[in-house]
């Protein structure tokens, strides 16, 4: 889809009234349906229909406004949930955004900063991008069509913080290495330092902590941002007035009431003798990521199982975890699972498979189970197989 065509399309009345009457059919019928030559694109209002029907809880400004986006960059940006949370802390009279995209980000972080200013470029996501601030009416947002390198030499304006968020598509395939991205923070860093004394770097779900303390000696922070569960980001705060590297990470899911701050990770000390353990603890994606099941577990008696990332205690409820009871258990075998299963009278669950290669839904298939609802059943493949049979607590 060409921004051409999508403003088109979006700036025509009855195309408006069409995406918001048909918003809920369906795509194949409306098609079929809708043959006759009208005033706008038929195929590409379709297309926006598409993107919107999952845009409406991703970007509910986008849907509301009808505000222009396509396929690559509805897939690309970040959720509306996550900007508005990053807009809570980053600050100040003047940002720079060198990677600005579809402007999600952007459009939030205006609301905590005096003028921003947008670098993208593409051409037709800048063109997209202008198309919603000026529809938006935004004051104190702009776009410049550029690309971050040749803006950096050529604008000599300090700015109070620097965003980025580099496009991990390039020549190398989609990588997560910082040598691969574009534009290549590495490179950058020498013109960041005489822009800024604060940089916001939006790094993969996928990147390794280690790697962050390892490449930068300015780190002010690590962000972790999940939502509904899942790590959507890895936000490195950088701070070029700091000497040293700083030990804290703040773990945020944008869709729950957690929000923990971790000063330094704190060793874990589990109890060898705990047997028998009515209950189990899988980390929240947040916590195993920063490797911090041991902040969280601190003076609770708990047993960690000797080759996953679970936790037994007798505690119902620890927070940093999803916890279960467990109902029962059985060895890794078929037979001895399925009767498990039938003898708690078991037809539905959400199969976990751990130190295996085999799929959750070939198990199901085996079981002549359905997925779903609060049972667990963890199969473990390790020197010691077995399958364990838990109820969701938490």
């Amino acid at each position: 889809m060409q921004s051409n065509n999508i403003i088109k399309v979006l700036e025509n009345k009855k195309a408006q009234s069409f995406i918001r009457s048909n918003i809920n059919g369906d795509i194949a019928v409306l098609a079929l349906k809708n043959t006759a030559e009208t005033s706008y694109n038929m195929a590409e209002c379709l297309q926006l229909i598409k993107i919107y029907k999952k845009a409406i809880k991703k970007l509910p400004l986008f849907w509301d406004n009808l505000l222009a986006l396509d396929e690559r960059s509805y897939a690309q940006c970040t959720s509306e949930a996550v900007a508005r949370y990053k807009s809570l802390f980053l600050s100040g009279n003047r940002l720079l955004d060198l990677t600005g995209g579809i402007g999600v980000d952007s459009l939030f972080l205006k609301n905590s900063f005096k003028d921003v200013i947008a670098i993208e470029h593409n051409h037709d996501l800048h063109q997209i991008a202008s198309y919603n601030i000026e529809k938006l009416e935004v004051r104190n947002l702009s776009r410049i069509k550029s690309d971050a390198l040749t803006y950096l030499k050529e604008c000599m304006s300090i700015s109070d913080l620097i965003y980025i968020d580099p496009d991990r598509r390039s020549k190398f395939g989609r990588s997560v290495a910082l040598e691969h991205l574009s534009p290549n923070v590495l490179e950058l860093l020498p013109l960041l330092k005489k822009r800024t004394k604060q940089v916001y770097l939006k790094l993969s779900p996928l990147f390794d902590l280690k790697e962050v303390y390892r490449r930068f000696s300015n780190v002010q922070c690590i962000f972790l941002i999940a939502e509904k569960g899942e790590i959507k980001e890895v936000g490195v705060w950088l701070d070029f007035s700091l000497a040293d590297n700083k030990s804290v990470i703040r773990l945020k899911d944008v869709s729950f009431d957690f929000e923990y701050t971790i000063e330094e990770l704190t060793p874990r000390k589990e109890n060898w003798y705990l047997e028998n353990a009515k209950n189990l603890h899988l980390p929240l994606a947040l916590v195993a990521k920063s490797r911090s099941a041991g902040n969280f577990l601190e003076g609770i008696e708990y047993r960690k199982h000797s080759d996953f990332e679970i936790y037994y205690s007798n505690e119902p409820y620890i927070i940093g975890f999803r916890s279960f009871k467990i109902v029962d258990k059985s060895p890794l075998a078929k037979k001895k699972v399925a009767r498990m299963l039938a003898d708690a009278g078991i037809q539905k669950c959400t199969i976990i498979v751990k130190g295996s290669t085999q799929r959750a839904e070939d198990w199901h298939k085996k079981l002549k189970t359905k997925d779903g609802g609060d049972v667990y059943l963890i199969l473990f493949h390790n020197k010691t197989t077995e399958a364990v049979l838990a109820q969701l607590i938490s």
